[in-house]
């Protein structure tokens, strides 16, 4: 399911006790009895009262001192005094007026000495002999019941003996997903796809697409539905601005909740001393990488595959705690890091270029990926508002991509034609002639990227990285017939002159 059940006692990780019962026992005690004219009374609540204090008591409790609240998509608020606890409770439950949630308030919530997030965990955790307020909510519009998925699979174009065999016999032995081959994908997933990778139609797609297309679906799958499942590797997802990148993110926070996805600034912004919080989630974006910093990248490898994490908050004792994330790289660079070539926690996709089909200008060639990003952003938009068909569509094809795929897909990535450009062969030492002649080239010139590889005899991909390093980009030269070339000129100026390489 989308949001993890509540696991019982005997299934939680060593460390994790569920004290929930006893709490809600505690305070149950204490709200029940009021004291009036100077005599303590037993109160009780109808129904609806009864819904919206348990509504408060869910979201609320003390820490530090002050109030914690945690109404909106698992986002803590910390260090409320009680009057505005009282407002924030007063826009979330409408049964019960402010000096009834006053009450509630000042005599029934408990004080936790941590909070952190645990999807599908129970609310209230001793967690390393700290009692600990989870932070996870289910999201409802977000929860996925079996019933919705038997529903969802009898209107689809799938023979039920057919549909029976995949989830009882689950991942079959071939390495490409069955599910790909009897049923269509959603459409705003397929756009999604064609907008990262391409596909059959896509002049700017590489040979690989199809492979690429069906490992990152597996990974989302099992972000989305096996969160308990911790991916021991990251996707690299490298490309031009404007390919997708940010609408990916757009749909998983509409699939997991906004509040189940954090995305961070490059690799520094999951590494530094208070950034450990960041990694409490369900998915962790690291967004516009481009890192030459080895300290940085030696504290981010154990976050990709370590089963824990350590969170440090300004005036609280760090403390180290179960990871709950899988991870995601994004750039623009067709080197956003250097990796050692034994590496194994990192799948790495062909660069993805525009799509440029029959388009002769900038303008056109990105109106493919403007498209696919209005249609997906205004089919999921975030919170109530959204397409539920098509959300409920989405969701429940990557449940059957997710029950269907094997147990060693979490451990090591797949092999990935463009893993190599991560690895610094040192093109720059061996290749001194072509290095000073790049530099020497002038805003106003440009080259022919196999021309150059021919000469040189070097490989296309290093030369690609070599060039991006250098500041050249990709483009197409009017004055040699729409020839695709790089060059150093600014984006709307076009280079002159084309210039061969002579080693």
């Amino acid at each position: 399911m989308t949001e993890a059940s509540t696991k019982s006692d005997k299934s939680l990780p060593s460390g994790f006790e569920d004290i929930t019962p006893r709490v809600t026992s505690t305070m149950a005690n204490r709200y029940n009895k009021m004291e009036v004219d100077g005599e303590i009374e037993n109160i009780s609540f109808n129904p609806n009262e009864q819904i919206a204090v348990n509504r408060i008591l869910r979201h609320v409790v003390k820490h530090n001192g002050y109030y914690l609240t945690c109404f909106a998509d698992n986002k803590p608020i910390l260090d409320n005094d009680l009057e505005t606890a009282v407002d924030v409770c007063a826009m979330n439950t409408r049964a019960l007026n402010r000096k009834m949630i006053a009450h509630v308030l000042t005599s029934a919530p408990v004080s936790f000495q941590r909070y952190q997030y645990c999807p599908g965990f129970p609310r209230f955790l001793n967690v390393d002999g700290a009692t600990t307020y989870n932070t996870w909510h289910q999201v409802e519009r977000l929860k996925l019941t079996d019933s919705m998925f038997k529903k969802w699979s009898k209107s689809q174009d799938i023979a039920s003996t057919e549909m029976d065999k995949l989830l009882t016999e689950g991942f079959p032995k071939s390495e490409s997903i069955e599910v790909f081959k009897i049923m269509s994908t959603p459409q705003i997933w397929d756009v999604m796809l064609k907008m990262l990778f391409g596909n059959q139609h896509s002049p700017a797609a590489s040979d690989d697409w199809m492979a690429e297309s069906e490992i990152f679906t597996r990974w989302f799958a099992c972000c989305v539905h096996r969160p308990l499942q911790r991916i021991g590797w990251s996707p690299v997802v490298r490309g031009t601005h404007g390919i997708g990148k940010g609408t990916f993110q757009h749909v998983a926070k509409a699939i997991m909740g906004s509040g189940s996805v954090n995305v961070v600034h490059d690799i520094e912004g999951i590494t530094g001393q208070f950034a450990g919080e960041r990694a409490l989630t369900r998915l962790l974006v690291v967004d516009e990488c481009w890192s030459r910093s080895g300290k940085a990248m030696e504290r981010f490898k154990p976050i990709i595959t370590e089963p824990y994490v350590a969170v440090e908050r300004k005036g609280e004792q760090q403390f180290t705690t179960r990871a709950t994330h899988n991870t995601v790289v994004f750039s623009n660079h067709h080197t956003p890091f250097i990796s050692a070539e034994t590496e194994r926690r990192w799948w790495v996709p062909s660069y993805r270029q525009y799509d440029l089909g029959e388009a002769v200008s900038k303008e056109s060639n990105q109106a493919f990926h403007a498209e696919g990003n209005r249609l997906i952003r205004g089919a999921l938009p975030l919170g109530q508002n959204g397409n539920q068909d098509q959300l409920i569509d989405l969701l429940c094809w990557l449940k059957l991509v997710s029950d269907m795929t094997p147990a060693d897909f979490f451990g090591t990535a797949p092999a990935s034609d463009g893993f190599m450009d991560l690895v610094d062969l040192g093109i720059e030492d061996s290749q001194e002639i072509l290095v000073s002649w790049l530099k020497g080239l002038d805003v106003g010139d440009a080259l022919s990227l196999p021309q150059v590889v021919k000469v040189a005899a070097v490989p296309q991909s290093e030369l690609i990285k070599l060039l991006s390093e250098l500041g050249f980009r990709d483009c197409q030269m009017k004055s040699e017939g729409n020839r695709k070339v790089w060059t150093k000129s600014p984006h709307g100026v076009g280079p002159k002159y084309l210039r061969e390489y002579a080693a």
